[in-house]
């Protein structure tokens, strides 16, 4: 016979149960005003986001809102971005409050408090104790880490979020009867179309809930998710296609590891991305292995639960699919799903299936058993806070690199060329902050690279030929990435550079400014040697003659 849970999600708490989303809301707001003061105080009074990518976002959020154009400028449609929810959430507080730098933070924070409510709120329902909540609460703010991905700006906090309501849902579906059963499974299919707009990679966990569904022969349960799946998908894609773009955002074709039809060699890589998993996402590890320990024990306590397996089955297989197709590092944002799903499953299979498994009804067992479990609390936060602890000291020095060189690309640009057509390699900041027409020469938010680069026909001529093409008048590049074939054009005259030091986030401490138009030389010139003499400290510049 199976056990179900004993949850109830009409029962009432007293106002002791939310002592730990108090104290973990007073910590949260505490280090988030913290970082907030540092951010700005080092980058002389202005708030700025640690990554280009966050801007990218705001850019296109700010031309829907502005002009109804989905696009990373004013003039066309792109399909850049790879959370469509996000920066349509973005567009709508534009356009209620006006554009503004702040927006995507007090959005995330908003989510953030209402993540560390519903942890709080559910993990009453599976009977967590104060304790246990307040540690899975402080694991979420300082383990995620939810204060890192707060100042991100981007769409992880809110994907964490519905990780979390859908993978709860499929518990109380799991584990309810008749028509809660039914009113749990219809509040899945709600979320679903949220999280495929919120992360692509939530169609990893969406599978394997399909999987495990399928297997229980809820064949029409099944067969509802596979359908609102696959329109949620359709929907952005089919507007896409529409304009002339592919299916897919170019962000997740361009940077993921996923490719569409699936080639030979997808398959050979199995076994190297394994290796890799395993030797630089550690972290992930002290997850799997404690929940496979679990659910181990279980088995060999004499009371099986095939509910503590299929747990585990979910989260393994979500990660599986996420290292074959995605990606891992950058600030940790990719995987953060991943680690709240984990530490979330953690707490749950413990608290239902081990902690109450005594088949010797012995209080020493009962110890045993708490201690074990105990250590591997100890083990997993040791790991994530060597891990966590890099990523915070991380946030205000890669907030300083963005302010030193994109933060000020985009102030040159905006001052003396705001409605010039501008080539780019790193085009977030630049096009969210002025009004150019991009040309974006990495291919996120141009069709004819992307294409061409698909092709492998990109190189110098193509550079050359899209420039003239689009009437580029500036260029602001890395030349580390321009080298060999794809080396600037002849044409191009170099008038400067910038550098940047201590840089671990940009894409190069050096940014290398090219004149197109030899008409606009001197003007460029003069331009481009006033503004660098007043860039802020910690950047250098280089001003070349005509004859270098």
């Amino acid at each position: 016979m199976k056990t179900k849970l004993s949850m109830n999600p009409d029962k009432k708490f007293s106002l002791s149960n939310y002592v730990p989303f108090v104290i973990s809301t007073f910590l949260y707001i505490i280090f988030c005003t913290f970082f907030l003061l540092i951010i700005i105080k080092q980058n002389n009074y202005n708030f700025v986001y640690p990554l280009d990518d966050t801007y990218i976002h705001m850019a296109i959020a700010k031309n829907f809102s502005e002009h109804g154009i989905w696009g990373i400028d004013k003039y066309n449609f792109t399909s850049t971005s790879s959370s469509p929810l996000w920066t349509l959430l973005l567009s709508l507080i534009y356009e209620i409050f006006g554009v503004n730098d702040y927006a995507p933070l007090v959005l995330n924070f908003i989510i953030g408090l209402l993540l560390l409510f519903y942890i709080n709120y559910f993990a009453k329902l599976i009977n967590l104790n104060n304790y246990e909540t307040l540690t899975l609460l402080i694991m979420v703010i300082f383990l995620l880490p939810l204060i890192l991905l707060t100042f991100l700006g981007l769409e992880h906090t809110l994907h964490c979020f519905l990780i979390l309501l859908f993978i709860n849902m499929f518990i109380l579906y799991n584990n309810t009867e008749s028509y809660d059963k039914n009113f749990n499974f219809n509040k899945m299919l709600v979320i679903i179309p949220f999280l495929v707009m919120t992360r692509y990679e939530s169609l990893f966990l969406i599978f394997a809930i399909f999987l495990v569904i399928l297997y229980k022969k809820n064949f029409l349960d099944s067969l509802k998710i596979f359908i609102i799946t696959f329109f949620s998908v359709s929907i952005y894609g089919y507007i896409s296609i529409r304009n002339g773009w592919s299916f897919f955002p170019n962000s997740l074709l361009m940077k993921s590891n996923f490719s569409f039809p699936p080639q030979i060699d997808l398959y050979l890589l199995l076994i190297k991305k394994s290796i890799k998993f395993l030797t630089q996402t550690k972290a992930l590890l002290f997850i799997v292995l404690p929940l496979l320990f679990l659910t181990t024990l279980i088995k060999i306590n004499f009371k099986i639960h095939k509910d503590a397996f299929i747990y585990f089955f979910i989260l393994a297989l979500t990660i599986v699919l996420h290292f074959l197709f995605a990606k891992f590092g950058w600030l940790y944002r990719y995987e953060t799903y991943l680690i709240i799903l984990g530490f979330f499953l953690i707490f749950f299979i413990t608290k239902k299936y081990v902690i109450k498994i005594n088949p010797f009804n012995s209080k020493f067992y009962t110890i045993i058993n708490k201690l074990i479990l105990n250590l591997l609390l100890i083990l997993i936060a040791y790991n994530f806070f060597i891990r966590e602890f890099y990523s915070l000291s991380f946030l205000p020095k890669a907030s300083k690199n963005i302010y030193q060189q994109q933060f000020q690309m985009a102030n040159f640009i905006r001052k003396y060329f705001n409605d010039y057509s501008i080539a780019l390699n790193d085009i977030g900041a630049v096009c969210y902050y002025s009004n150019i027409k991009c040309v974006d020469l990495f291919g996120l938010a141009n069709l004819k690279i992307f294409k061409s680069k698909k092709q492998k026909l990109y190189d110098t001529n193509f550079i050359n030929y899209i420039t003239q093409e689009e009437n580029v008048k500036l260029a602001i590049i890395y030349d580390s990435w321009f080298v060999g074939n794809l080396s600037p054009p002849n044409n191009w005259i170099k008038i400067g550079e910038w550098k940047i030091f201590n840089n671990i986030i940009c894409g190069s401490d050096i940014v290398s400014f090219y004149v197109l138009d030899k008409s606009l030389l001197n003007d460029i010139k003069v331009k481009f040697s006033t503004y660098s003499r007043n860039l802020p400290d910690g950047i250098s510049y280089n001003i070349f003659s005509d004859n270098q």
